[in-house]
């Protein structure tokens, strides 16, 4: 089992053997990952197309090939994260950290 964590004090317990593999599962499943810490994760190439992100901590990610088309990204922190070849066309990044 594998733990995904929100700065709202919730938990996910999901079957998986790493943090990518349970993110993905989340999403796959329709489950909110609005303020997930997903702190240092390789979550390269996955698609996040029109999924709410808000106030996620991707921080020290590599998100290259990434897919944010369409996604609700604000205040959500990109502090030290590889964004190379990202999709963030028509993505919200209001208030998004991209440093």
């Amino acid at each position: 089992m594998t733990e995904i964590k929100t700065n709202k004090g919730i938990s996910y317990l999901v079957e998986a053997s790493d943090r990518k593999t349970a993110t993905m599962k989340l999403i796959e499943n329709g489950v909110s990952l609005e303020g997930a810490i997903l702190y240092g994760i390789d979550l390269s190439g996955i698609n996040f197309e029109g999924v709410n992100l808000s106030e996620v901590d991707f921080r020290d990610c590599n998100l290259k090939g990434t897919n944010f088309s369409g996604a609700i990204l604000k205040n959500t922190n990109f502090e030290n994260t590889n964004l190379s070849s990202v999709n963030f066309n028509g993505a919200n990044l209001e208030g998004a950290n991209l440093s």
